[in-house]
Protein backbone atom coordinates (compact mmCIF):
# COMPACT_ATOMS: atom_id res chain seq x y z
CA UNK A 1 0.00 0.00 0.00
CA UNK A 2 1.20 3.49 -0.88
CA UNK A 3 -0.02 6.20 1.51
CA UNK A 4 0.30 9.87 0.64
CA UNK A 5 -0.06 12.03 3.77
CA UNK A 6 -0.70 15.75 3.28
CA UNK A 7 -1.21 17.77 6.46
CA UNK A 8 -1.81 21.48 7.07
CA UNK A 9 -2.82 22.56 3.58
CA UNK A 10 -4.34 25.71 5.10
CA UNK A 11 -6.35 26.37 1.96
CA UNK A 12 -3.35 26.50 -0.38
CA UNK A 13 -4.75 24.52 -3.30
CA UNK A 14 -1.87 25.57 -5.55
CA UNK A 15 0.60 23.77 -3.29
CA UNK A 16 -1.79 20.83 -2.97
CA UNK A 17 -1.84 20.45 -6.75
CA UNK A 18 1.96 20.60 -6.85
CA UNK A 19 2.24 17.91 -4.16
CA UNK A 20 -0.27 15.64 -5.90
CA UNK A 21 1.64 15.97 -9.17
CA UNK A 22 4.99 15.40 -7.45
CA UNK A 23 3.83 12.30 -5.57
CA UNK A 24 2.23 10.91 -8.76
CA UNK A 25 0.24 7.95 -7.38
CA UNK A 26 -1.19 6.62 -4.14
CA UNK A 27 -3.59 3.96 -2.94
CA UNK A 28 -4.82 6.16 -0.10
CA UNK A 29 -4.46 9.90 0.41
CA UNK A 30 -4.50 10.90 4.07
CA UNK A 31 -5.31 14.47 5.13
CA UNK A 32 -4.40 14.94 8.83
CA UNK A 33 -6.23 18.24 9.35
CA UNK A 34 -6.08 21.98 8.74
CA UNK A 35 -7.40 21.42 5.27
CA UNK A 36 -8.47 25.07 5.29
CA UNK A 37 -7.29 28.18 7.09
CA UNK A 38 -10.44 29.20 8.95
CA UNK A 39 -12.24 28.40 5.72
CA UNK A 40 -15.55 26.92 4.63
CA UNK A 41 -16.90 23.39 4.10
CA UNK A 42 -16.89 24.08 0.35
CA UNK A 43 -13.16 24.91 0.46
CA UNK A 44 -12.44 21.66 2.28
CA UNK A 45 -14.57 19.69 -0.18
CA UNK A 46 -12.64 21.24 -3.09
CA UNK A 47 -9.34 20.03 -1.60
CA UNK A 48 -10.71 16.52 -1.12
CA UNK A 49 -12.04 16.54 -4.69
CA UNK A 50 -8.53 17.25 -6.02
CA UNK A 51 -7.22 14.31 -3.99
CA UNK A 52 -9.93 11.99 -5.30
CA UNK A 53 -8.60 12.57 -8.80
CA UNK A 54 -5.31 10.97 -7.71
CA UNK A 55 -6.29 8.07 -5.44
CA UNK A 56 -9.15 5.61 -5.05
CA UNK A 57 -9.50 6.40 -1.34
CA UNK A 58 -9.24 9.65 0.65
CA UNK A 59 -9.51 9.81 4.43
CA UNK A 60 -9.55 12.95 6.57
CA UNK A 61 -9.54 14.46 9.99
CA UNK A 62 -10.11 18.15 10.53
CA UNK A 63 -7.74 20.50 12.31
CA UNK A 64 -7.95 23.38 14.72
CA UNK A 65 -7.98 25.80 11.77
CA UNK A 66 -10.95 23.96 10.30
CA UNK A 67 -14.11 23.73 12.41
CA UNK A 68 -17.09 21.56 13.27
CA UNK A 69 -18.98 22.60 10.14
CA UNK A 70 -16.12 21.29 8.01
CA UNK A 71 -16.03 18.12 10.07
CA UNK A 72 -19.76 17.63 9.43
CA UNK A 73 -19.12 18.03 5.70
CA UNK A 74 -16.37 15.41 5.81
CA UNK A 75 -18.73 13.02 7.63
CA UNK A 76 -21.48 13.67 5.09
CA UNK A 77 -19.08 13.00 2.20
CA UNK A 78 -17.80 9.78 3.79
CA UNK A 79 -14.24 10.97 4.31
CA UNK A 80 -14.02 11.53 8.06
CA UNK A 81 -12.14 9.24 10.43
CA UNK A 82 -13.00 11.25 13.55
CA UNK A 83 -14.17 8.71 16.10
CA UNK A 84 -14.53 6.19 13.28
CA UNK A 85 -12.67 3.18 11.96
CA UNK A 86 -12.30 2.23 8.32
CA UNK A 87 -10.71 -0.78 6.69
CA UNK A 88 -8.95 -0.23 3.36
CA UNK A 89 -7.07 -3.10 1.69
CA UNK A 90 -6.68 -4.82 5.05
CA UNK A 91 -5.30 -1.72 6.81
CA UNK A 92 -7.36 -0.16 9.59
CA UNK A 93 -7.57 3.63 9.84
CA UNK A 94 -8.96 5.68 12.73
CA UNK A 95 -8.74 9.37 13.50
CA UNK A 96 -8.64 12.36 15.83
CA UNK A 97 -9.56 15.91 14.79
CA UNK A 98 -9.16 19.42 16.26
CA UNK A 99 -6.38 19.97 18.84
CA UNK A 100 -5.76 19.87 22.55
CA UNK A 101 -6.12 23.18 24.43
CA UNK A 102 -3.08 25.20 23.34
CA UNK A 103 -3.67 28.42 21.40
CA UNK A 104 -7.14 29.24 22.66
CA UNK A 105 -8.43 30.94 19.50
CA UNK A 106 -9.15 28.01 17.17
CA UNK A 107 -11.06 24.70 17.32
CA UNK A 108 -9.68 23.01 20.43
CA UNK A 109 -11.35 20.32 22.53
CA UNK A 110 -10.62 18.58 25.79
CA UNK A 111 -8.20 15.69 26.10
CA UNK A 112 -11.20 13.60 27.15
CA UNK A 113 -12.89 14.33 23.83
CA UNK A 114 -9.74 13.51 21.87
CA UNK A 115 -9.36 10.27 23.81
CA UNK A 116 -12.98 9.36 23.22
CA UNK A 117 -12.67 9.81 19.48
CA UNK A 118 -9.53 7.71 19.48
CA UNK A 119 -10.99 4.87 21.52
CA UNK A 120 -14.19 4.78 19.47
CA UNK A 121 -12.35 4.58 16.17
CA UNK A 122 -9.76 2.12 17.40
CA UNK A 123 -12.42 -0.33 18.60
CA UNK A 124 -13.75 -0.53 15.05
CA UNK A 125 -10.35 -1.59 13.62
CA UNK A 126 -8.89 -3.46 16.60
CA UNK A 127 -8.71 -6.79 14.76
CA UNK A 128 -6.99 -5.36 11.65
CA UNK A 129 -3.43 -6.69 11.26
CA UNK A 130 -2.14 -3.19 10.44
CA UNK A 131 -3.46 -0.01 12.02
CA UNK A 132 -2.93 3.68 11.29
CA UNK A 133 -3.97 6.58 13.48
CA UNK A 134 -4.57 9.82 11.58
CA UNK A 135 -4.41 12.60 14.15
CA UNK A 136 -4.19 16.33 13.68
CA UNK A 137 -2.26 16.81 16.95
CA UNK A 138 0.92 14.76 17.46
CA UNK A 139 1.38 12.73 20.63
CA UNK A 140 2.55 14.96 23.47
CA UNK A 141 6.35 15.10 23.60
CA UNK A 142 6.90 13.53 20.18
CA UNK A 143 7.43 15.66 17.03
CA UNK A 144 5.40 18.41 18.73
CA UNK A 145 7.90 21.06 19.88
CA UNK A 146 6.58 24.46 18.81
CA UNK A 147 8.48 27.65 18.02
CA UNK A 148 7.93 28.84 21.61
CA UNK A 149 9.65 25.70 22.94
CA UNK A 150 6.33 24.39 24.27
CA UNK A 151 4.98 20.92 23.43
CA UNK A 152 1.78 21.29 21.44
CA UNK A 153 0.75 17.64 21.23
CA UNK A 154 -2.05 15.68 22.87
CA UNK A 155 -1.71 13.67 26.07
CA UNK A 156 -4.62 11.47 24.96
CA UNK A 157 -2.87 10.57 21.72
CA UNK A 158 0.37 9.89 23.61
CA UNK A 159 -1.43 7.59 26.08
CA UNK A 160 -2.92 5.62 23.20
CA UNK A 161 0.55 4.63 22.04
CA UNK A 162 0.89 2.57 25.21
CA UNK A 163 -2.58 1.02 25.01
CA UNK A 164 -3.20 0.44 21.32
CA UNK A 165 -1.32 -1.70 18.81
CA UNK A 166 -0.70 1.04 16.25
CA UNK A 167 1.96 0.74 13.58
CA UNK A 168 1.98 4.38 12.49
CA UNK A 169 0.58 7.78 13.46
CA UNK A 170 0.25 10.37 10.69
CA UNK A 171 -0.10 13.87 12.10
CA UNK A 172 0.66 17.56 11.60
CA UNK A 173 -0.44 20.67 13.54
CA UNK A 174 2.99 21.76 14.82
CA UNK A 175 4.53 22.95 11.56
CA UNK A 176 8.07 23.42 12.83
CA UNK A 177 8.19 19.88 14.30
CA UNK A 178 8.25 18.08 10.95
CA UNK A 179 9.98 14.73 11.37
CA UNK A 180 9.62 11.21 12.69
CA UNK A 181 9.85 9.52 16.08
CA UNK A 182 9.41 6.04 17.54
CA UNK A 183 7.51 5.13 20.69
CA UNK A 184 6.51 1.69 21.96
CA UNK A 185 6.80 0.18 18.49
CA UNK A 186 4.80 2.93 16.80
CA UNK A 187 6.25 5.21 14.13
CA UNK A 188 5.03 8.81 14.45
CA UNK A 189 5.23 10.98 11.32
CA UNK A 190 4.67 14.73 11.47
CA UNK A 191 4.25 15.37 7.77
CA UNK A 192 5.13 19.05 7.87
CA UNK A 193 2.96 21.85 6.45
CA UNK A 194 1.70 21.24 2.94
CA UNK A 195 1.18 24.96 2.40
CA UNK A 196 4.98 25.17 2.41
CA UNK A 197 5.33 22.19 0.05
CA UNK A 198 5.97 19.39 2.57
CA UNK A 199 4.35 15.97 2.64
CA UNK A 200 5.05 12.35 3.58
CA UNK A 201 4.98 9.15 1.59
CA UNK A 202 4.58 5.74 3.23
CA UNK A 203 5.30 2.58 1.24
CA UNK A 204 3.92 -0.37 3.15
CA UNK A 205 4.82 -3.79 1.86
CA UNK A 206 6.46 -6.45 4.00
CA UNK A 207 8.29 -3.58 5.66
CA UNK A 208 7.40 0.08 6.02
CA UNK A 209 9.36 2.86 4.34
CA UNK A 210 8.67 6.53 5.06
CA UNK A 211 9.92 9.52 3.11
CA UNK A 212 9.52 13.13 4.17
CA UNK A 213 9.33 15.01 0.90
CA UNK A 214 9.26 18.59 -0.39
CA UNK A 215 8.18 20.02 -3.72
Amino acid sequence: MRLLAIADIHGNLKQLRRILAHAATADVIVLPGDITHLGSPDEAAAAVSLCRERAPAVVTVTGNCDDELIEKQMVKDGNSLTGRGRLIQGVGFCGVSAAAPHLGNTWEVSEETLGGWLESGYRQIATAPRKVLVSHPPPFGLVDLAYNKQHGGSHAVRAALDRCALQVVLCGHIHEARGTAQHNGTLIVNCGPAWMGYYALVEWGEAMQVELREV
